[in-house]
């Protein structure tokens, strides 16, 4: 057994006595070589052990305390405990203190120990002191709900987790390493087991066990550390969810150290238990307790669990599938309500059977199964063959639970943790499996001479299984639960069938000395114990009702009543040819057997002077037939046949007598053939006259095999076709309309074998596909609709996609197979963007229509926000162009809508070229400052607007309106001299209508740098220029005329008028201050007394 102290003591105590009681531990426990190894590893992290140990080995680098934290923060786990990176955990680390974590750790500790007070007091009906705790409790659980709070108790979970998993992984890479020894190069299965300790045991703040101290007492309390290798056997089936943010942790834990495997099952797929839980609330919530974890389950793997939950429990326990559940489900609904098996229980304490040391009938029982117990529809699962819905022999489950004449018989066992002298039966009649479990079982039937047979015996444990290699042990599809075999070292030491033979004995003794039985037989096919071999009986029992599927084709005659063996005796007497003896099966036939030897002479000689062969086929037939009418002629046929001829058509003596055919019928056949004409399934036609003996005679071997299929008789038995409807067609058509997929529409009668016969396969299998009929089950079309349809639009209006829809409602069948196949093939590449539109914002016929280019452009996220906060609708958009769609559904235009600049309304009906121009992020900013409103916008042409939009930084001092009042050209001319116009306004040097009616070239000379240092320098003024002639402004304007302005005596007035005097002829300028001379422009910029503004605007102008 796994000693974890003593592993956990050599890793990580520091004190010295420990040490030394767990080094000498190891040291006994383990051979010197691997004790060596342990603690070489463990010295690695634990220095002290050094001065301890006399020698160690020396082992490779030890993996670092950083490295194991990388792979935890790499692994699945982490999210489980606040953070999925460092960084993250830095980062919540910055916005509280140390000191605020300690408080919170410390009040919830409190919290806890305030909760167990509570809880205690409530069982001792305290209400004093409940209403105190009760106000503390609510208290702390706010201080705790607080988000800082609730901060500081993910860093705390996390740290905790993070020290935890770096302890496990140091304990599980040395059992993986040295004890269990199935370690990878890349120590991925130690990781994954520190990942799964750290899961199910981990994380709890309050928790002051250790993690490995916790883990040693789970793996003690579920019997985990009696495995071979204890960690892998816990945690080889251990997975963790999807969606690890959905999942209580804390209640989850809970439930695994109190369960353990099952609930580690669980887990799995805890994160849809929670979802399931949560309902429609869309608040995750944990299961209440196991059993409404295994509940939950059952819903989300069976749809119909509700309608058998016991049964729904253990399908999913045995991993049936939603199908198969199903299928037990109708099966429930013809479930027999008696039986004529004999009710008799073996128990083993009572027999006097003396076994070898190692195996005791004690605690074994064998009983029969009731009718109303569920496990008869998984016996097989339980046992571990195929006898189970879904199984192989599945047939024989039906039968077992449906037909009067046949059931089941089980070997129970005590379990270890049953209570003294617990009662087999509960008080319902119904097996107590608190208590006991099934470790073998059998299919009975009742014979057709009333004798019972039970199929065959199959042992959970048993002599066959014990010869196999182990492979099987760790095969991951075994089931592996603690209610099948509470101890597994037990499990693997026992053989039941050295139990269920003197049981059987007993059993077989007492069902023929207490009913009317005759002899109790036991197939010796599947696992039937060897021992029953040496008993094999000549001359089998045949079923009297059910499908025989071959176990029992050989039989063991367990017990027969001692009358009839009396009588096979005395009749053995007068047969000279002593190597052969009748064994007869039931007394009256025996007494009849005899009667005819006594009295009638010719029998007599008959019975001396025939061969051995025929001798065992009057055996046969005295079985099988009425002796009273005995017909020597008949039997005499037999004759001068070959030996192996009469083997051969000996068997079918009872068929004969029933005409399903007669030996000359069959005599110049070939083996292959007369088996094939009369196998199981055949003789079970003739005998419900599906077809007869002349209508197989011609057909191939193959063919009779598919026309007399169970599956195919199923079909005949519910009148869903007949033999003549199928003969004729080719096998795989007959394998389509025959399939048990197809027989269910029958039943359901969604449509007949006649609707489909004559139909293409390739269309039939999608008129009976599973989506079609779950089509049919829900009303969306009926066989009528569909099979007027070409391939095409079958194949896309049955298909899943299509069909989901028609479940949303998102269009109806009618009108989606009207379209043409050109647009139904548009709509399936467009699905999505139907899909998405049709959940909430239109309907089919709105869509259905358009392009795809236009129904992307309907649905994309900014179009959705639209519809959603009812900016517009579908039917707004989906008339305008796409072009239009685009521009009025950009984020801008959706944006522009939300801060009120405009409604879709204002837009819908605007030039597309202007629509980014009204709704551009500046437009709608420029409009919240109120300079202009979107209605002031809307109805200027493209040429205004764009010039407009442009100038808005300038209508703090140019006003808008009047600003687009002017033309086009005037418009532009102010725009193109903007920033000087604008510090001409600024200072007053003009007026907006002083500037509004000059033409565009004077404008640009008026609002040059230089005139505007001019109007500063009060050389002139705006209006002292304006009505001058272009040529003369800007020669009053240069930069010559502004540096003699400067000049003390240069007058604008006299300098005006000389210029008004002078000609100026063929369009030429006159330079007439070009012989003026000039000290230093520097000098005259620096001695103006507006020198900074005019250095900025000389400079530019330069």
């Amino acid at each position: 057994m796994l000693d974890l102290k003593s592993l956990n003591t050599i890793l990580f105590s520091n004190k010295e006595s420990e040490l030394k009681i767990a080094i000498k531990k190891i040291s006994d426990q383990f051979e010197p070589e691997k004790a060596k190894n342990i603690l070489a590893y463990a010295n690695t992290y634990n220095n002290i052990l050094s001065s301890l140990l006399t020698e160690f080995n020396t082992l490779p680098k030890i993996i670092s305390d950083e490295e194991i934290i990388n792979q935890f923060y790499n692994s699945e786990i982490s999210p489980f405990f606040g953070f999925s990176s460092f960084k993250h955990l830095e980062e919540a680390k910055k916005s509280i203190s140390q000191a605020q974590i300690n408080t919170v750790k410390k009040n919830y500790s409190k919290l806890e120990i305030k909760n167990k007070e509570l809880a205690n007091a409530k069982k001792n009906s305290n209400s004093s002191t409940v209403q105190k705790l009760e106000q503390e409790t609510e208290k702390l659980q706010t201080f705790l709900d607080s988000p800082q709070s609730q901060t500081a108790l993910k860093i705390l979970k996390h740290n905790i987790a993070k020290e935890q998993y770096i302890k496990s992984f140091k304990l599980s890479k040395l059992v993986a390493d040295y004890i269990e020894e199935n370690n990878t190069i890349d120590d991925n299965l130690a990781y994954k087991h520190a990942y799964d300790i750290t899961v199910c045991l981990g994380g709890e703040i309050a928790q002051n066990q250790d993690i490995l101290a916790k883990l040693q007492s789970f793996l003690s309390d579920n019997g985990f550390l009696k495995a071979k290798k204890p960690l892998h056997d816990t945690f080889a089936r251990f997975s963790l969810p999807e969606n690890k943010e959905h999942v209580t942790l804390k209640k989850w834990q809970g439930l695994i150290s109190k369960h353990g495997k099952e609930a580690m099952k669980l887990f799995a797929v805890s994160d849809e238990i929670e979802e399931k839980k949560a309902g429609d609330t869309g608040i995750h919530l944990a299961p209440e307790n196991l059993q409404d974890a295994i509940f939950l389950q059952t819903q989300l793997t069976y749809e119909r669990a509700d309608e058998y939950p016991e049964l729904a429990k253990l399908a999913l326990k045995y991993k049936l599938s939603e199908e198969d559940f199903n299928q037990c489900l109708e099966i429930e609904r013809q479930k027999k309500s008696f039986d004529n098996l004999p009710d008799i229980t073996i128990h083993g304490k009572d027999l006097d059977c003396k076994l070898d040391s190692s195996t005791s009938l004690k605690g074994y029982h064998l009983v029969k199964l009731p009718i109303n117990d569920p496990r008869a529809y998984i016996l097989g699962h339980i046992v571990q063959d195929c006898q189970s819905i879904g199984g192989h022999s599945e047939r024989c489950v039906i039968d077992g639970i449906t037909r009067e004449n046949n059931g089941f018989y089980v070997l129970l066992k005590s379990k270890n943790s049953a209570k003294p002298n617990a009662e087999i039966f509960t008080s319902d009649g119904k097996i107590d499996y608190q208590n006991f479990d099934i470790v073998g079982q059998a299919y009975a039937w009742l014979s057709k001479l009333g004798n019972l047979v039970l199929d065959s015996w199959e042992n959970l444990r048993n002599e066959k299984e014990d010869e196999e290699d182990d492979e099987e042990e760790n095969d991951e599809d075994e089931i592996e639960d603690e209610d099948e075999i509470e101890d597994e070292e037990e499990a693997k030491s026992l053989n039941d069938d050295k139990v269920i033979v003197p049981l059987l004995k007993e059993f077989a003794k007492q069902v023929c000395n207490t009913t009317n039985i005759n002899r109790v037989t036991v197939g010796l096919g599947g696992k039937t114990p060897e021992k029953f071999k040496e008993i094999e009986t000549e001359f089998p029992e045949t079923i009297l009702e059910g499908y025989d599927y071959g176990d029992a084709t050989d039989q063991a005659l367990i017990y027969q009543k001692p009358e009839l063996t009396e009588l096979e005796n005395k009749i053995n007497g007068y047969v000279a040819k002593t190597e052969f003896e009748f064994e007869l099966n039931r007394i009256d036939i025996a007494k009849a057997l005899l009667n005819l030897i006594e009295n009638e002479p010719n029998f007599n000689d008959l019975l001396n002077n025939i061969s051995h062969k025929l001798l065992k086929l009057l055996n046969v037939l005295a079985i099988s037939s009425d002796l009273k009418k005995f017909n020597y002629d008949y039997f005499k046929e037999f004759l001068n046949l070959e030996a192996d001829v009469i083997k051969q058509l000996g068997g079918f003596l009872e068929y004969y007598n029933k005409k399903y055919f007669m030996p000359h019928d069959l005599k110049d056949l070939g083996t292959e053939r007369i088996n094939n004409i009369t196998s199981c399934n055949v003789i079970e036609c003739y005998k419900q006259q599906y077809f007869t003996f002349e209508d197989l005679k011609d057909l191939d071997n193959k063919k009779i095999e598919l026309l007399t299929s169970t599956c195919i008789q199923n079909g005949y038995r519910d009148q869903y076709f007949t033999f003549e409807d199928l003969k004729d067609l080719d096998n795989k058509k007959i394998e389509l309309l025959t399939s048990t997929r197809i027989q269910n529409s029958y039943r359901d009668q969604y449509f007949t074998f006649k609707d489909l016969k004559d139909l293409d396969s390739k269309k039939v299998e999608l008129l009976t596909s599973i989506y079609t009929k779950w089509g049919y089950e829900k009303k969306y079309f009926t066989f009528e609709d569909l099979k007027i349809l070409d391939l095409d639009k079958l194949t896309i209006a049955t298909s899943t996609n299509i069909i989901e829809c028609y479940e949303s409602n998102y269009f109806k069948f009618k009108e989606f197979v009207e379209l043409d196949i050109k647009r139904i093939k548009n709509i399936c590449d467009d699905l999505f963007e139907y899909k998405m539109l049709l959940q909430k914002y239109c309907t089919f016929s709105e869509l259905k229509d358009l392009s795809s280019d236009k129904i992307k452009a309907l649905k994309n996220s900014f179009v959705v926000k639209g519809y959603d906060n009812k900016y517009f609708t579908f039917n707004d958009l989906k008339d305008l162009s796409l072009e239009k769609i685009k521009l009025l559904t950009l984020k801008d235009s959706v944006e522009a809508y939300e801060k009120q600049h405009c409604t879709f309304n204002d837009l819908k009906d605007i030039n597309i070229e202007k629509i980014p121009i009204l709704t551009s992020p500046s437009t709608v900013t420029t409009c919240q400052l109120g300079y202009y409103n979107f209605n002031d916008l809307k109805d200027l042409n493209l040429d205004k607007l764009e010039i407009a939009i442009s100038m808005t930084s300038y209508y703090d001092i140019i006003k808008f309106k009047d600003f687009v009042e002017l033309d086009v050209e005037k418009m532009q001319a102010i725009y193109n001299t903007r920033i000087t116009c604008s510090k001409i306004l600024k200072g007053k040097h003009c007026t907006f209508d002083d500037l509004k009616n000059i033409d565009e070239n004077k404008m640009k000379a008026l609002t040059s740098d230089m005139a505007l240092m001019c109007y500063r320098s009060k050389y002139f003024t705006f209006n002292e220029l304006k009505d001058l002639s272009l040529e003369i402004i800007q020669t009053l304007t240069s930069k010559k005329s502004y540096i003699h302005y400067k000049r003390k005596g240069f007058k604008f007035e006299d300098f005006k008028a000389s210029l008004e005097k002078i000609e100026i002829a063929d369009n030429h300028k006159i330079e007439i201050s070009k012989n003026l001379e000039v000290s230093s422009f520097t000098d005259l910029v620096v001695n103006d007394h507006n020198h900074e503004e005019n250095v900025d605007i000389i400079g530019r102008d330069l």
